[in-house]
């Protein structure tokens, strides 16, 4: 993942970072503006229009707010102002110049894998994704360890992860 985000062009690698730490659903993505980000402190609003399969809220994480601050934009504005096809294209060309297989819903797949290794909650996991507690405990349970996930949410923009001092003993 940080390969991907190294190797996307700054716009792109703010997109990817939505659906790899929110679990967002690439149409949604297509479908949201800035203002989706800001409506509700903290959250990420994908409202009846916009969602696949169900409206729902889903938790700013430290390191996607950190994505997310790189980003300058307008409130009314998409998040992806190009064609779909233009992104999907995007997504394939950064996947290839971090010499990583491209999978299409490898970034949500993740990011429900990941963060229910975080948080050991089916329920909350489900909501977040727009899943059903069953279909997120048959297709994601136990596929990371708490290690893997605090990892994965760790991956900080590399102007963010330059500000980390570590402590010595």
């Amino acid at each position: 993942m940080r390969a991907l985000l190294a190797a996307a062009p700054p716009h792109v690698a703010i997109c990817l970072a939505i659906q790899a730490f929110a679990g967002v659903h690439t149409a949604e993505l297509l479908r949201l503006a800035w203002h989706d980000l800001e409506r509700r402190s903290g959250h990420i609003e994908i409202t009846a229009k916009q969602a696949k399969p169900q409206r729902r809220l889903i938790p700013i994480l430290p390191n996607l707010a950190a994505w997310l601050r790189l980003a300058s934009h307008n409130g009314n504005e998409r998040l992806w102002t190009r064609s779909s096809n233009r992104y999907f294209a995007a997504q394939k060309q950064a996947a290839s110049k971090a010499g990583v297989s491209w999978k299409a819903k490898a970034l949500r797949h993740s990011f429900i894998s990941y963060r229910l290794a975080k948080t050991k909650d089916i329920a909350a996991v489900a909501l977040e994704a727009g899943n059903s507690a069953r279909m997120v405990f048959a297709h994601y349970r136990e596929l990371c360890t708490e290690t893997e996930a605090a990892e994965w949410f760790g991956i900080l923009p590399a102007s963010e992860a330059t500000h980390v001092v570590r402590m010595t003993a």
